[in-house]
């Protein structure tokens, strides 16, 4: 994911081979912020129909590589 600074957040765009796709989300710079809802936005954002994968992915146990896969498997990409 690139990151493109704006304000107090990042704003992060998927790129895979030089490649921007349309599939992005914010992160604020607090930890405090985190919660159910923020997180159900970017599952939503990242194309996450699954919980427990979009929680592997925040968690890093889902690699980047995988998280592809997924999405060209569901075509949301």
């Amino acid at each position: 994911m690139a990151d493109l600074a704006k304000n107090h957040h990042s704003f992060f765009c998927l790129m895979i081979d030089g490649k921007k796709h349309s599939i992005k989300t914010y992160f604020s710079h607090s930890l405090n912020e985190y919660g159910p809802q923020l997180m159900g936005q970017m599952k939503k954002q990242k194309k996450f129909s699954d919980t427990r994968m979009a929680e592997d992915f925040f968690d890093c146990p889902l690699s980047a590589e995988d998280y592809i896969k997924t999405l060209k498997q569901n075509r949301d990409l």
